[in-house]
């Protein structure tokens, strides 16, 4: 009997060990598979002139250099870290132009930097009783503040022009301090940017529902020959620049993650011409984020992020270029990749510990009346998943299991957890994707209660087992750069201590309950490296971090037991709810190979940690409105979670 025990130990050993060298080894990878014939390996990338890095190259940084003035919104706070900060507007030789009192908000909406004059349109909001009032203001680089009467919004794109003036463009026209001066724009404008040069000339760069580039300087439109793709981008690519009577212009497109890069040209609206190709193209970095352009001495400067590296990458043009070298070059590496693809699959497999602790208490000001401590056995889980996307729809399914190792003399508990995920690319724009997911976890542990005799506790349970079950569906929106937001909803079984106040807001009852049960209705944002990662790199290893923020409300379910524990002292719960504040951090490192002559198959390795925290809570409001009757109390608790899982996966 003892050796058949020892074997098994033995076996459960090397089942986990073999699990771990394996994840160690690329047990994680992906297929990224693009459905098209791919010539012979052309790899590499193009430049239409030499790229350089440093800087800072951007249009402000020049502004800087010819001493133009400028307007600047920033907070000041008391030296001493006591009492409110407050608002105050500078110009560039640091003279005050404009200080605001702690309890108003200011927010910058527009500005105008030329160089003999710079201008902010700001908007300035305090409460009032009941109500917020919000005002618009103008301030110019000397001080001068003039009232706007009527607020520019739903606009495209807005500047100050040289004169003061609050131009904007929106979806049906051009406004002029909120007054419509032309209508004569393209159809279907979504997405714009106005610019400017030092000697107040200005310049639209604007991209249609299907992609189209167009280009006005305030006189008349030009559309390119070059278009965005379906899916590429929309969100700081553009950037546009008035110089010796042409508009230039560059844009960062995205086809694939093998053809993506910078586009410039130029438009001379009066002759209706426009000539633009590539002026940066590569596999192996990208290129192109929140570009920007202007005229440096004879030249054309363009400067972007390169994502790739962090950090930034410029490009000096001559403007006497040979225009049709621009115009007909084509990068030979892109070939077999010059349109979108519709076929991935990706299929991986992993392993991650994880370490749950949790703590509620009951506690009024400093006071702590009852504490519920969990012991939660430390965990192994192994995963496969599998994503694929067929045109605009994905799908992700992955199964987890967990072994949990036995802890307190505990029977061994398995925990499974089923994750189903389905993208609609497009839904909300072709930029972005919605993805439904469904997770399901159970859990069993400990719960130890104790309480302070002050109060009266409703049932005298100090220690028991317990099983947890949650079920979390979530509703996200992922846009481009890796960024999301989305809703969730959780649903899960609570054990543990619960208070009780009444209309004097002090803790009277206390009690376990093993029923109890919250539902929490949020509201997410985050940051997903690895979607950056896929869409964007190709053969791509660094150090990472991702995290998103939620906040929900929670409505909490106390078991019928409990309830009729507080009839029986003439009591009646009156509607409990709370909220709850959620957050992930994860660090690690990630390594992804795609593999051009396979279509780009490839794999990618991540490992790193996982923390993950939560403070849920309810409490009896301040609001009078919801004073409680003589016969009522309110839910009281504070319920803190950490998970701290370190991982190796796709």
């Amino acid at each position: 009997m003892t050796l058949e025990l020892e074997t098994k130990k033995i076996n459960k050993l090397l089942k986990l060990s073999l699990v771990t060298i394996a994840g160690f080894f690329s047990l994680l990878f992906f297929f990224a598979v693009q459905a098209s014939e791919v010539p012979a390996s052309l790899e590499g990338e193009y430049s239409f002139v030499a790229k350089k890095t440093g800087g800072p190259y951007y249009y402000n940084n020049y502004l800087d250099s010819i001493s133009a003035p400028s307007v600047l919104l920033s907070k000041q706070c008391p030296k001493k870290g006591k009492g409110d900060c407050w608002y105050i507007i500078k110009n560039n030789n640091g003279d005050l132009l404009k200080k605001f009192s702690t309890k108003k908000s200011v927010t910058s909406r527009a500005i105008g930097r030329y160089k003999n004059s710079a201008y902010m349109y700001f908007s300035e909001s305090y409460r009032s009783g009941d109500k917020t009032i919000v005002r618009y203001y103008l301030i110019d680089n000397k001080g001068k503040v003039s009232r706007v009467d009527k607020n520019v919004v739903d606009t495209l794109a807005i500047k100050i022009s040289y004169t003061g003036r609050i131009v904007a463009l929106k979806s049906n026209g051009i406004y002029v301090d909120g007054l419509k001066t032309s209508d004569s724009i393209p159809i279907g404008l979504e997405y714009a940017e106005i610019g400017t040069n030092p000697q107040g000339d200005m310049a639209i760069i604007a991209i249609d529902s299907y992609g189209g580039i167009h280009l006005s300087d305030f006189n008349g439109w030009v559309k390119s020959d070059t278009s965005l793709t379906h899916k590429g981008d929309r969100l700081g690519v553009l950037s546009v620049h008035p110089a010796d009577n042409k508009v230039h212009f560059s844009v960062y497109k995205y086809v694939n993650s093998y053809n993506k890069g910078l586009i410039y040209g130029r438009a001379d609206i009066s002759e209706n011409k426009v000539v633009s190709g590539w002026l940066f193209n590569s596999e192996n970095e990208n290129i192109g984020f929140d570009p920007d352009i202007y005229k440096f001495n004879e030249s054309i400067l363009v400067a972007a992020t390169n994502s790739s590296k962090s950090n930034l990458a410029y490009f000096i043009i001559p403007l006497n270029i040979d225009e049709t070298k621009l115009a007909e070059t084509s990068p030979l590496h892109i070939w077999g990749f010059e349109n979108e693809k519709n076929l991935e699959l990706i299929l991986g497999t992993g392993v991650a510990s994880l370490n749950w602790e949790a703590k509620a208490d009951v506690k009024n000001d400093s006071t702590t009346y009852a504490t519920t401590k969990y012991n939660l056995p430390k965990s192994l889980y192994k995963s496969v998943w599998l994503q694929g996307k067929w045109g605009n729809k994905q799908l992700a399914v992955m199964y987890a299991k967990n072994e949990a190792e036995s802890m307190g003399g505990q029977a061994k508990k398995a925990s499974k957890l089923i994750n189903a995920v389905f993208d609609v690319n497009g839904l909300f724009g072709p930029r972005t994707s919605l993805r439904l997911a469904k997770e399901q976890s159970q859990l069993a542990g400990t719960a130890s209660m104790s309480s302070d005799p002050s109060v009266n506790n409703l049932n005298g349970i100090q220690n028991t087992a317990f099983e947890t079950k949650f079920d979390r569906y979530s509703g996200l929106v992922l846009f481009e750069r890796g960024l999301y937001t989305g809703l969730v909803y959780e649903t899960y079984n609570m054990p543990g201590m619960l208070g009780f106040s009444d209309q004097s807001k002090e803790i009277k009852y206390v009690g376990y309950d093993s029923k109890s049960q919250l539902k929490k209705y949020g509201l997410v944002v985050g940051y997903d490296i690895m979607d950056y990662a896929r869409r964007y790199e190709n053969n791509y290893n660094r150090f990472y971090y991702d995290g998103l923020i939620g906040f929900s409300f929670v409505d909490v379910k106390v078991s019928s037991e409990l309830k009729d524990a507080l009839s029986s002292q003439e009591k009646k719960l009156k509607s409990p709810d709370g909220f709850s504040i959620d957050a992930k951090l994860d660090l690690g490192y990630v390594y992804q190979r795609k593999f051009k002559k396979l279509s780009g198959l490839g794999y990618m390795l991540t490992a790193g940690y996982r923390v993950k925290a939560s403070y849920l809570g309810s409490t009896q409001s301040d609001d009078d409105k919801k004073k409680l009757e003589k016969n009522e109390v309110a839910l009281e608790f504070d319920r803190y979670d950490i998970w701290g899982s370190s991982h190796l996966r796709v």
